[in-house]
């Protein structure tokens, strides 16, 4: 094995803990509703919202730059 890399078994524990969920007491779960964000689905929704906030700058952005007054024809 190289020197400074983990092992599978360690890489193995890791991803357990990653895909981990809490345990929620039954009397706090009087809806129909399931509650099972994993970490990729709240890592995806935040990479989502970055993505989406970056696009209303740029947008705004490029309106300033190049159509000027134009801004509403632009957006159209």
């Amino acid at each position: 094995m190289a020197r400074g890399l983990p092992s599978t078994a360690c890489l193995a524990r890791f991803c357990q803990k990653l895909n981990r969920l809490k345990p929620l007491e039954e009397s706090s779960m009087e809806t129909s509703l399931r509650r099972c964000l994993s970490t990729l689905d709240l890592t995806l929704l935040g990479v989502g919202g970055m993505v989406g906030s970056g696009l209303y700058v740029l947008t705004g952005t490029v309106a300033k730059d190049m159509a000027g007054p134009a801004v509403l024809l632009s957006f159209l």
